[in-house]
């Protein structure tokens, strides 16, 4: 049966039917017509579905699962927008109203166009329209001017909410500090931000106190304070102007119980001492460590971990906070809290 023919099911027959398609399906159904759209929007709510929006030269959104959004590569389906080579022959479709020059793949639509960011909005607006404004899991800015980066956030910000669960900025976007400013402060993150970009020392951002996932590779700017929170569960700081007392003081929080959920943490420091910082505690007795450990980390951000361990203190709620370097010579220092039967991993 076509997908137009589906409007013309009696309604109890009709939602049938529409919870027998995908995402994707549902989507190209509410194309056929004004009364389709209104068909898809009366239905998505049984559906729970999120954006992950990437904000590159060729932007795209995808939507994905909401049990299981930062496995967006397994999502329901995704549209680029974007020129289109000649290994993609295209076709007149119809979305949003629109008529778009597109190249239609099983999960996805590949709008051709010479003005990009065009394209993602009239994606952008009618998946907004008919998905009920899903929440959005993931924003990702890479190669993109940030002119047009700016017009995505104030979209997202024109959606009625800027929150954003995980804001991912890669080291291919060239931002000054007013612009990676103007993103930050105008997107309300609320789980995990990554900031691969260069980032100037006279940088200025407080972060979201509900973050428990932060990387940054660019990390002078920053102060120790801003990774002293209850929530935090992963930290990353590479390029840091921290101390080895700085590291000290870190370490004293993190035994005496004020940091309760951090199982990772990490910052490059400039002449690394770490039998110096392990001396400096003097709250709790330290063992050496012959703990050896490799992590593979996905959840937020993909990165391979070794934790080599050079000293173990045990906490009063039984867990062992590891102390460490992912290899010989580094100058970054590792905390790695574990319980105490975990060795090998």
């Amino acid at each position: 049966m076509d997908l137009f023919d589906l409007s013309k099911l009696p309604r109890n027959l009709l939602e049938m039917a529409l919870s027998k398609l995908s995402t994707f399906d549902l989507i190209n159904y509410s194309n056929c017509s004004p009364k389709c759209t209104v068909d898809v929007k009366n239905f998505i709510r049984q559906r729970k579905v999120r954006f992950v929006i990437i904000s590159e030269e060729k932007p795209e959104i995808c939507v994905v699962h909401h049990e299981n959004p930062h496995k967006y590569f397994q999502g329901d389906c995704w549209f680029f927008s974007g020129r289109v080579d000649g290994r993609f022959p295209t076709e007149v479709a119809m979305f949003g109203g629109r008529k778009i020059h597109a190249h239609l793949e099983e999960k996805g639509i590949r709008a051709a166009g010479k003005n990009p960011i065009s394209g993602f909005f009239i994606f952008a607006k009618h998946l907004d329209e008919i998905l009920n404004c899903p929440p959005i899991y993931q924003l990702e800015i890479g190669k993109q001017e940030p002119k047009e980066s700016k017009r995505i956030i104030d979209w997202i910000n024109q959606r009625g909410s800027s929150e954003v669960e995980h804001c991912d900025i890669t080291s291919k976007a060239q931002m000054t500090n007013t612009d990676l400013s103007y993103v930050l402060n105008n997107v309300n993150v609320t789980t995990a931000l990554n900031i691969q970009c260069e980032v100037q020392e006279d940088f200025h951002y407080d972060l979201p106190e509900t973050l428990k996932h932060f990387y940054c590779d660019y990390s002078k700017w920053m102060t120790l304070d801003q990774l002293i929170s209850p929530r935090f569960e992963f930290v990353s700081a590479y390029k840091s102007g921290f101390t080895n007392q700085d590291m000290v003081v870190y370490l004293e929080k993190v035994l005496a119980g004020d940091l309760p959920n951090l199982v990772y943490f990490q910052a490059e420091i400039e002449g690394l001492d770490i039998n110096g910082i392990a001396n400096g505690v003097r709250t709790v007795q330290k063992t050496d460590s012959d703990f050896r450990c490799w992590v593979e980390y996905k959840k937020y951000i993909e990165q391979n971990m070794i934790i080599i361990g050079y000293y173990d203190f045990k906490r009063d709620d039984g867990m062992i906070v590891t102390i460490g370097v992912p290899r010989i010579f580094s100058q970054s220092f590792q905390i790695f809290v574990r319980s105490e039967y975990d060795r090998w991993l």
